[in-house]
């Protein structure tokens, strides 16, 4: 959840309980398993001042084919051109491509991407003296095993931070110092 021009923006998760076991291919038990499951994540947005215009509207919706079950985190960054862009991490399930979501208008929303390999989720996004920062974990296996990516453009491509994994999960960043 978070700020970006006159909206608050929140990123959702869809039938999470449900797909929680399907990440490991296991069956959910019949009370996790809804009727039928929706599995494409969704960005809403709610206006932050007074308007007429006091409802909740979905700006965006993941395609199915993307298996992106979350959105977990968000930032505003600008970038080494001077861009200034919403950025939003995808919890994505099992072995296909990463994705990190970009709006300049939040509306308009692109795949950048990620750069980050198959099977792992981006989490956490922080900017950091003018940088932005993305923790990314493995979701095809029940290791938790994490890395931490860096970049001045989401569009240019990251670079991993550390070389080895970071067991465990990296859930939240941020800036200090």
């Amino acid at each position: 959840m978070l700020g970006f021009g006159d909206y608050i923006y929140v990123g959702t998760g869809r039938s999470v309980a449900y797909n929680a076991y399907g990440n490991f291919g296991l069956a959910a038990p019949e009370a996790y398993t809804p009727e039928n499951p929706v599995m494409t994540a969704e960005i809403w947005r709610y206006p932050k001042c007074d308007s007429s215009h006091k409802r909740w509207e979905r700006v965006f919706r993941a395609p199915k084919e993307w298996s992106v079950m979350g959105f977990r985190s968000m930032e505003v960054f600008t970038d080494d051109k001077g861009e200034t862009a919403l950025y939003c991490g995808c919890y994505a399930r099992g072995t296909g491509p990463s994705h990190m979501l970009k709006s300049i208008d939040g509306v308009s929303w692109t795949d950048v991407p990620a750069g980050i390999d198959p099977g792992y989720s981006t989490r956490s996004v922080n900017a950091h003296n003018g940088k932005l920062y993305t923790s990314a974990l493995h979701q095809s296996t029940t290791e938790q095993e994490s890395f931490l990516y860096v970049t001045e453009n989401p569009e240019k491509g990251w670079t991993r931070v550390n070389t080895d994994m970071i067991p465990g999960e990296v859930f939240n960043m941020i800036s200090f110092n």
